[in-house]
């Protein structure tokens, strides 16, 4: 019921600021929009690649990317996470027991290996949740918390959503 009222709140947020300053709304879109097409210039070969091979949207991974890492191949945090879509050690060390690999940490600022290994996370979180809503809060927030309270990561999952709106437009 919260996030019902809380998305009706955003739409008359940018209803109201339409209205008075329609160029804000516009840059504000249009920002994101630049990031999401600087993103897809330079990983789009490797999104498109690996959505197909998952089965994870183009728009999901692309999101993911913008507001992980806004698409610096080099982004790192203080948990460990490295790379375009800010892999964990433990997705990493899943996505090795699954292809027999050994991505190392190193690897992970690698671009196409880290849309691997996060496209591959992702696929492997759709066959635990069968919902991209569940999925885009349990890659940041972890399986177990989201299996306990699937409206954790409120913050991050509008984000997610925000970059995806605009990239389906």
């Amino acid at each position: 019921m919260k996030k019902k009222y809380l998305l009706i709140a955003i739409g008359f947020f940018f209803l109201f600021e339409t209205i008075k300053n329609p160029q804000k709304v516009a840059s504000y879109f249009m920002t994101k929009k630049k990031l999401l097409d600087k993103i897809y210039l330079d990983f789009g070969i490797d999104i498109s690649k690996y959505s197909a091979l998952f089965g994870v949207p183009q728009s999901l991974i692309t999101a993911i990317i913008a507001v992980e890492s806004s698409g610096n191949t080099k982004a790192t945090a203080s948990a460990g996470e490295r790379g375009l879509m800010q892999i964990t050690p433990i997705a990493l060390k899943q996505v090795n027991e699954y292809f027999k690999k050994s991505f190392t940490k190193d690897d992970l600022f690698i671009a196409e290996k880290n849309i691997i290994v996060g496209t591959y996370f992702l696929s492997y979180l759709w066959h635990k949740f069968n919902n991209w809503d569940l999925v885009t809060r349990a890659f940041n927030y972890g399986e177990g918390n989201i299996r306990k309270n699937p409206n954790l990561a409120e913050s991050y999952f509008i984000k997610v959503k925000k970059f995806r709106d605009v990239f389906s437009t």
